[in-house]
């Protein structure tokens, strides 16, 4: 019963066919051998897609499938294969990978690039994936072929050795173009960013981009500027053309070169503007665009002063300069030596700017103190030149006319230099620390300075004043100085009339404190009198400073004496006990000078025997700041109210000096003397 029951089972699973077909969980086997693992497969016809995934069928010609059920490959798979893992931790930055594996995880740390070593297939065409998974950012090389840090590289097993598979990935690994290539950017950008020194390269050093400086280097790959172009010796570098006009560098012998290489000239400029100029033919122009010489300046030429101080009454021109001040004091001629120049036509200006007095001499030619001369090396010495032309000959002025060049000085050194004609002569000379023009004549001199048709003369004559004349039409003079210092008049050696930079004058004093300032009497002529005018001033002394002023209020009046009469009506009786005047006190002085009233007085006091009659009170006083009237006759009445004319003199203080009150008992008599005269008179 036992071996019945296990035959129903295995017929149950395997369907054998008359085509000697084998189909497990099936009865219908769609190739040689058919396993339809979850039993869904129809009992005739062809599997859906749906039924055959879970299908595993070997066709008559050997093809094997799974996941379909007509495989056109040897293994042709529906669905993911997975290659299982094998992880390997390096040692020492190497690995072995061992045999019968497909796909390796290398992990662990790297402190360079990672050796790895991988047994040989027993088949060629077996295929492994090596996944770099180190720390420390190192590759890892199989066979030649390097796996990026971070990166998985599939290889095949052929020709003994394991190959890469696939295109070579130029951000993961190194590669050989196999043709030409172009790429078209259209309006897309292609840019390339870097950090290191040489991020990009082409050649070697043909072309090397340092990203970490932003540099560029042609022909190095370490630049050191924005563009560094390296050559070998005796080679051109940069050139820059339009197909016709080369501008070119270059180095060799020891010296670098920029310019053109064709016929055309060479410009430098600034501002956009061209500044110098080199012909085809070498001539230089600065300033000009079309030189006509070797050399064309348009424009002014400075040669730098080397100073050079004399020792000794001595100094030595160093070479290569063209201007020399020499300073320094100097007791005796000074001695210049100078060196050859290195070719004849080298030109040297030397000042002779040392104190002293003295000249200084360069091959036999004297330069006098403070005096430029010009020098040029020919025949082997240092000659002078006149003009930028070399000297033939002094020209002797006392056999010959001739022409100055230039300024000339004549160093007398304490001598005089005069030009006589009998007893006549002009005279220039030295005394002490003061220089002396003479022009003298048997009886007398002049000088005359001439502009157009004036005329400036300074003449003496032996019997006759000295005089400064001007001569010429609407010719006049202006004597004075043009700085801040006094313009002074004397006689007898004596300083008498001076005007100060400020334009006070002073007369007896050489320094006056005001616009005229007089140390000493004033005398006025007679004039024409004024009795008839009111438009006159008065002027008075100052006492304190001495200046001369006129009498005048502060509201203007230049009048010191005035006249005014009150007529004041009215008044109570005969008796004004209080009028104000309102004239300052402090300006004016009031006199009273004549009085007059208006009605006839009666005695207060009738009831005495001999009544006594008072005489009129008139008087002017101070009281606060302004003077003040006052008029009575005491002890009498008017009948009615009367009128007081009251005739005063308002004279100006300044005319008016206070003296003392003089207080005197006469014991009676009707006659009496001062003791003396009042004081301050």
């Amino acid at each position: 019963m036992t071996k019945n029951l296990l035959l129903a089972g295995l017929l149950t699973t395997f369907s054998l066919v008359a085509k000697s077909q084998v189909g497990i969980h099936t009865s219908n086997p769609q190739g040689v051998f058919n396993i339809d693992g979850l039993k869904n497969n129809p009992t005739t016809g062809v599997p859906t897609a749906v039924q055959a995934a879970d299908d595993l069928v070997m066709t008559s010609n050997g093809n094997l499938g799974l996941g379909l059920t007509a495989p056109g490959t040897t293994l042709d798979v529906k669905g993911a294969i997975t290659n299982r893992e094998t992880v390997l931790a390096v040692a020492g930055n190497a690995v072995t990978i061992p045999a019968n594996v497909s796909l390796v995880r290398l992990t662990g740390a790297a402190t360079a690039n990672v050796a790895i070593s991988a047994f040989a297939a027993p088949n060629p065409g077996q295929r492994l994936i090596v996944y770099n998974n180190t720390t420390g950012g190192f590759d890892a090389t199989l066979d030649g072929t390097t796996v990026p840090n971070g990166k998985a590289l599939e290889f095949i097993f052929s020709n003994s050795f394991w190959r890469s598979t696939g295109s070579v990935n130029l951000y993961t690994a190194d590669g050989t173009l196999a043709g030409n290539r172009t790429v078209t950017q259209g309006a897309n950008t292609l840019a390339f960013t870097g950090t290191q020194t040489n991020a990009f390269s082409v050649d070697g050093n043909t072309l090397s981009v340092d990203a970490a400086n932003n540099r560029l280097g042609i022909g190095t790959t370490a630049p050191d500027t924005k563009l560094t172009i390296s050559t070998p010796d005796n080679s051109f570098g940069l050139n820059h053309t339009n197909g016709t006009v080369n501008l070119k560098t270059y180095i060799g012998g020891g010296e670098g070169y920029l310019g053109t290489t064709t016929s055309n000239a060479l410009d430098l400029m600034t501002n956009n503007t061209v500044k110098m100029k080199i012909t085809p033919s070498g001539n230089v122009g600065v300033g000009t665009s079309t030189p006509g010489t070797t050399l064309d300046v348009n424009g002014a030429i400075t040669n730098r002063e080397t100073a050079l101080a004399v020792t000794g009454n001595a100094v030595t021109i160093p070479a290569n300069v063209s201007l020399v001040r020499l300073t320094g004091a100097a007791t005796a001629n000074v001695a210049i030596t100078a060196p050859a120049a290195p070719n004849p036509g080298q030109r040297l200006i030397v000042y002779n700017g040392t104190t002293g007095g003295f000249g200084a001499t360069l091959d036999v030619v004297t330069i006098p103190n403070n005096t430029a001369m010009e020098f040029v090396f020919t025949n082997s010495f240092w000659r002078p030149t006149d003009g930028g032309m070399l000297v033939a000959g002094p020209t002797n002025i006392y056999t010959a006319n001739g022409t100055l060049a230039g300024n000339r000085v004549v160093t007398t050194a304490g001598n005089s230099l005069s030009f006589t004609n009998g007893s006549n002569n002009v005279y220039v000379g030295t005394t002490g620390t003061e220089g002396t023009v003479k022009a003298t004549g048997s009886s007398r001199g002049s000088f005359v300075a001439t502009g157009g048709g004036a005329a400036l003369n300074m003449y003496v004559d032996n019997n006759a004043m000295a005089q400064i004349t001007t001569t010429g039409t609407n010719t006049g003079m202006d004597l004075g100085a043009t700085t801040a210092d006094p313009v002074n008049i004397i006689t007898n050696n004596t300083q008498r009339v001076t005007v100060t930079g400020t334009g006070n004058v002073g007369i007896g004093t050489n320094a006056p404190a005001t616009k005229l300032d007089i140390n000493g009497n004033m005398r006025i002529g007679t004039t024409t009198g004024s009795s008839s005018s009111n438009n006159v001033s008065t002027l008075v002394r100052d006492n304190t400073t001495g200046e001369v002023k006129i009498a005048m209020s502060t509201t203007g009046n230049r009048s010191p004496i005035n006249m005014i009469n009150y007529t004041l009506s009215n008044v109570n009786g005969d008796y004004i006990s209080d009028y104000d005047t309102k004239i300052n006190i402090a300006e004016y002085t009031v006199i009273v000078v004549g009085i007059y009233f208006s009605q006839l007085l009666k005695v207060v006091s009738p009831e005495t025997s001999q009544p006594y009659f008072a005489p009129f009170n008139v008087i002017a006083f101070e009281q606060n700041s302004t003077w003040h009237l006052n008029a009575d006759y005491p002890n009498t009445a008017s009948s009615t109210n009367g009128t007081w004319v009251i005739n005063c003199l308002v004279v100006n203080n300044s005319l008016i000096k206070i003296l003392t009150n003089v207080n005197q008992d006469l014991g009676g008599s009707n006659i009496g003397a001062a003791a003396a005269q009042p004081s301050g008179l």
